[in-house]
């Protein structure tokens, strides 16, 4: 489910009069007693034209189902309408109390087995970054803010731009959730590629907004052998797809090894995160919260591109699919998207879902492997995705996945190699 549509149903949540469908008190926003069918938070400030405090609307004011499913888009006016909210205080009430949401699922007792693990990963906002779209709209944002070269912006873009500056370009003060950004640590930039250092060994191919390099703290524990052990685990698992139906001829797939691979990439992905390597202790682990809202400002992004939204037809940058709306902003302010945008937007979602599958340690188990390779079993909608996540990796990096190396592995993992997204 996108980061957006989960923050849209924590304002139903926090702000709606029918909250019957809530399935559970969270006792820390709510523990007066007050009854279910009001608004946890009762009224908030919208500055627009009635010129009062105004109590939002229903569930359906947002087009939202409470009940919908993980697999369904959110709907594109529902998004519009969320992130040029003429308040960016909700909005951080919203990511606050998702986060608490997230923090009480993985710790609760009773709590349904498929809400006990992060729904995110670091590697969708490592991917969609990558593309250089937050240079690009931090170039439009202060392009609006210092002229009028690209016009007066339209009111869905000016409180568009105000929200994403209290959001995530200053210190921000969400309820329940700590700031990543502090008088030790004040740019949120320097943060990311930290945390994308650790987790990955990865860097971004591109500097600041202003064409500068950005200093960050390359720490020593580092996951240098991320990317080389990564595409061992996927070449491994494409012998196995491509070696299912195999009747007659050799068969290569070796499916104890994979899983010593994959527990590789779990161990190496969980040691950055805590010494005891579990996901239980998310929220008091390294990384979670920069993982947690790098996530968050990814999709922020991301949305406005999506379809053609009031700030892309304002400037002139309707297209059919989001790198070519990415490319005609980027046109604007000098700055080109990666070449291999399209791919990499196809690829963030599919990838962060098999490397939280891969930390929560479902493929230790042999038979969960196996699913991988079939992707005609029932219910078995992750392994129809596999090839793609091979063909799109492929296609990013120019890594030859469908080929065996000759190379042994050493000290446990293969040989490490650079990243060629650059």
């Amino acid at each position: 489910m996108s980061a957006t549509l989960r923050l849209i149903k924590a304002y139903n949540t926090l702000y709606s009069y029918n909250n019957a469908e809530r399935p559970y008190a969270l006792p820390n926003f709510r523990n007066d007693g007050t009854p279910v069918n009001t608004p946890i938070i009762k009224r908030w400030t919208f500055p627009g034209q009635f010129g009062a405090d105004v109590a939002p609307g229903p569930p359906d004011s947002f087009n939202i189902d409470l009940n919908k499913d993980d697999t369904e888009a959110p709907n594109a006016d529902s998004i519009r309408a969320f992130v040029s909210m003429p308040d960016a205080g909700v909005l951080e009430n919203c990511i606050g109390y998702h986060w608490y949401e997230l923090m009480y699922n993985i710790k609760g007792a009773n709590v349904p087995a498929a809400d006990k693990f992060p729904p995110y990963h670091l590697i969708f906002a490592y991917l969609i970054e990558h593309s250089r779209i937050f240079v690009i709209f931090e170039r439009l944002i202060m392009k609006f803010k210092t002229g009028e070269d690209l016009g007066h912006p339209s009111a869905f873009t000016r409180e568009w731009i105000r929200n994403t500056e209290d959001l995530f370009y200053k210190d921000v003060h969400i309820p329940q959730f700590r700031s990543v950004v502090t008088a030790l640590a004040p740019s949120f930039d320097a943060t990311r590629r930290n945390a994308y250092y650790r987790l990955f060994g990865l860097e971004l191919g591109h500097g600041s907004q202003a064409n500068t390099p950005v200093s960050f703290v390359k720490p020593t524990h580092a996951n240098l052998n991320f990317v080389a052990l990564l595409e061992h685990f996927l070449r491994e698992v494409w012998q196995g797809v491509i070696n299912h139906k195999n009747t007659s001829g050799v068969n290569t797939t070796d499916i104890i090894f994979i899983s010593e691979l994959a527990l590789q990439l779990k161990d190496s992905l969980l040691s950055r995160r805590n010494a005891d390597k579990n996901l239980e202790f998310y929220e008091s682990s390294s990384l979670s919260k920069e993982e947690f809202l790098s996530v968050i400002m990814a999709e922020w992004y991301y949305q406005v591109i999506a379809t053609n939204t009031e700030l892309v037809r304002e400037l002139n940058a309707e297209a059919v699919t989001p790198y070519e709306r990415l490319a005609k902003l980027g046109k604007l302010v000098g700055v080109t998207p990666h070449s291999k945008t399209h791919d990499i937007f196809e690829l963030a979602p599919l990838l962060a879902i098999l490397l939280r599958m891969v930390e929560e340690g479902k493929f230790d188990i042999a038979a969960n492997i196996q699913g991988l390779f079939d992707p005609s079993a029932p219910g078995n909608t992750f392994a129809q995705q596999i090839s793609l996540i091979i063909n799109l990796w492929q296609k990013t990096t120019g890594s030859n996945l469908k080929q065996m190396p000759n190379t042994a592995l050493q000290n446990g993992a293969p040989k490490n190699r650079t990243i060629a997204l650059t």
